[in-house]
């Protein structure tokens, strides 16, 4: 980067480079943009990424040669996680190359972090996929022509309408003619979406301390280019409620995620336009996107041209994305999203020897135990934690009052957060967790600590990512009824069903403790001792008689053999008990 950046006559000769190619439109191979090979004095850009192959194709090939020492070869499963984390290296290498061919040295900066993470972790031997943002074609004049009144042309394919059942037919006679594939820069999907991110930022410095936004809005601009790449157009003007209706259809039938799947190279580089027409020729299609994804999709653009109607030209866009898709299919009601798990799947749970015997995973490199494996599943089944509620907390987020040790959900930190006002709530500890030996295991950590440091931050699912994958890979298959409605969230639903069976879900203590309620409503009736006890009593009373008697408390698992400063600390406090 430096290279470049230090160095202007560098820059000048990639400029005058892409200026060739927007002329020419004739890239050297779908791979990258421009031909640098015989170029010496960028022959630093060329050797990021030189092949002619898809990342998945060059793997492949390479995959073949593998030979190991002793003559064995790993289980296939481990294979395949090798695998995706070779392809995950390459794509972002290719990506670092078509960021360098269009000077774009914030996105270079954001790659680069993105490589010195992956080279460095273990992901992929927990089978997690790298989360890959940056897979669309880089639009080179749209880069370089800044100062251009007109923006470029879009990269989608002219809209079109795919052959399948799921979508909704429409004669040339009847379709409306779509925008001009070329628009004013005011009105362009990128140039509005800057906008708002402007403005949201400019909000955030005015009403907290924080400075930057969070990183799911970042998904959100993901999701509204994925929209306007299938409406073919860039230009946010006038689009009509039939074109929204026609757009949100050819969503529906996207498959999940192709570019990482072994029929990556067919969906590489082809528009989104033509993802389901792909899909259905494959002998074993890939499953489409939920109607709650598509959803968040048209979620995404409809508040983007909420806004953008609003504050941004009340003249010229409208929005005619509100109501296209509801959350869940007609006649479903939320309760049906997710079921509870049986006595079946409770003892299979918790019978596993994460909890029989404590036996945790542990990191293969950094030899550090997992123990979110052991405490986040007792967390949601015993005091309804949600997930990500559990994997964010700090050392400082477990607190005592009245003698009564308990969990404060809340926000408080960056990248913490909250599902809505309601979930900020205080959580008094269920005496069987303190029992095996919870409050034992966050003293062990500092404040300012994440009591489980060994999840990391993804986009999605933020801090729970690593333990959700870990979780539905381990179980999910071992479901006996319905095991596409049951997950790690049906933990929660298991606590809520004991409480509707058992007490009534209405009463104001359980609508707190869900998280369905303002908190302090409960706090200001009853008073804060009184009010913790009463959380307090109502939590205890949970009881699974399904769920094993015997679960080994923590410490008397492996995880003290792989964490020697917290084994010196634990019997440090022991001995003056």
């Amino acid at each position: 980067m430096e290279l470049l950046e230090n160095v202007p006559e560098n820059q000048e000769k990639l400029r005058q480079l892409n200026q060739v190619f927007t002329k020419e439109r004739i890239p050297p191979n779908k791979m990258y943009l421009l031909d640098l090979s015989l170029t010496p004095s960028l022959a630093v850009v060329n050797e990021i990424y030189a092949g002619g192959l898809a990342p998945s194709q060059f793997v492949k090939n390479m995959m073949k040669q593998i030979s190991f020492i002793d003559g064995t070869s790993p289980a296939p499963e481990a294979m395949d996680l090798l695998m995706m984390k070779f392809t995950n290296l390459l794509d972002l290498r290719l990506d670092a190359r078509r960021a360098f061919e269009s000077l774009d040295f914030p996105l270079i900066k954001k790659i680069h972090n993105q490589l010195s993470q992956l080279s460095e972790s273990t992901q992929y031997l927990d089978n997690e996929c790298f989360d890959h943002s940056y897979t669309e074609p880089i639009d080179v004049k749209s880069r370089q022509d800044e100062a251009s009144q007109q923006c470029p042309t879009s990269s989608s394919q002219p809209f079109s309408q795919p052959q399948t059942s799921a979508t909704v037919s429409h004669s040339n006679a009847e379709a409306d003619p779509m925008p001009a594939p070329s628009c004013p820069r005011h009105w362009h999907i990128q140039t509005v979406l800057e906008a708002q991110k402007k403005e949201k930022e400019q909000l955030l410095v005015v009403n907290s301390n924080r400075s930057e936004l969070p990183p799911e809005g970042d998904r959100a601009q993901r999701r509204c280019l994925v929209v306007h790449e299938v409406l073919g157009t860039d230009d946010v003007r006038n689009i009509s409620r039939d074109q929204a209706i026609r757009a949100a259809a050819i969503i529906t039938t996207l498959p999940v995620d192709p570019l990482k799947t072994r029929h990556k190279a067919l969906f590489e580089g082809r528009s989104r336009t033509e993802w389901p027409e792909i899909n259905v020729s494959l002998d074993s299609p890939l499953p489409t996107l939920k109607q709650k994804t598509v959803s968040d999709y048209i979620g995404s653009i409809s508040t983007l041209y909420a806004w953008a109607s609003k504050h941004y030209d009340k003249k010229h866009i409208q929005n005619p994305w509100v109501g296209i898709v509801k959350k869940r299919p007609q006649g479903q009601k939320e309760v049906d999203d997710r079921l509870p798990m049986d006595e079946t799947d409770l003892a299979m749970v918790f019978g596993h020897r994460v909890f029989s015997k404590g036996q945790l995973g542990v990191n293969p490199r950094t030899k550090t135990p997992c123990a979110y494996q052991y405490w986040l599943p007792l967390l949601s089944l015993y005091d309804m934690l949600r997930g990500n509620e559990g994997a964010q907390l700090y050392r400082d987020d477990i607190k005592t009052e009245c003698s009564i040790p308990y969990i404060e959900v809340r926000a408080g930190r960056e990248l913490q957060s909250v599902k809505n006002p309601q979930s900020i709530r205080k959580l008094p500890i269920h005496a069987r967790l303190i029992e095996l030996g919870f409050i034992d295991y966050v003293s062990l950590f500092e404040p300012n600590e994440r009591i489980f440091p060994e999840l990391s931050y993804h986009q999605k699912d933020k801090y729970f990512r690593g333990a959700g994958d870990w979780f539905s890979r381990t179980f999910s298959k071992k479901y006996q009824e319905s095991p596409e409605l049951k997950s790690f969230y049906s933990l929660r639903h298991n606590c809520l069903g004991f409480y509707k069976d058992n007490i009534g879900i209405n009463q104001p203590l359980i609508k707190a403790l869900a998280g369905h309620i303002n908190a302090d409503i409960t706090f200001e009736r009853y008073g804060k001792e009184v009010a913790l006890k009463m959380l307090k009593e109502q939590l205890d009373a949970l009881h699974f008689p399904c769920v094993p008697e015997h679960i080994t408390p923590f410490f008397e698992g492996n995880y003290l053999q792989y964490h020697k400063e917290h084994r010196e600390k634990y019997l440090a406090m022991q001995s003056k008990k």
